[in-house]
């Protein structure tokens, strides 16, 4: 039998990220929208097992350094994350450029 997976969603549209969730229905999913929200539970010792993060996302007050990227705001989070929960593994999406639809 497979345990639970605590699945951490970061992306600045959730609403594109909502069917994730009914993907992994046997999983406990979090969706964040910011990536200090995310940090927030990161840094408050909640168990992660995995992290969907979108690779281009505001930088948020983490990343707020003139040398950080808007376009690898997901890829500097997973490094931080790596650093609190080194055994955490990660998926990186984008949803840029690409629209969601409705297929009923």
């Amino acid at each position: 039998m497979i345990s639970m997976a605590q699945i951490l969603i970061v992306d600045d549209h959730p609403e594109d990220v909502e069917w994730i969730s009914d993907m992994v229905p046997d999983h406990a999913v979090v969706l964040c929208s910011t990536v200090d929200e995310a940090w927030s539970k990161i840094s408050s010792g909640e168990k992660i097992d995995l992290l969907i993060i979108d690779i281009m996302m505001p930088r948020g007050k983490l990343f707020a350094r003139d040398d950080f990227s808007d376009k690898k705001t997901g890829e500097y989070f997973y490094q931080e994350a790596k650093k609190v929960l080194p055994e955490v593994k990660c998926f990186f999406l984008s949803m840029l450029g690409r629209k969601l639809e409705d297929p009923a």
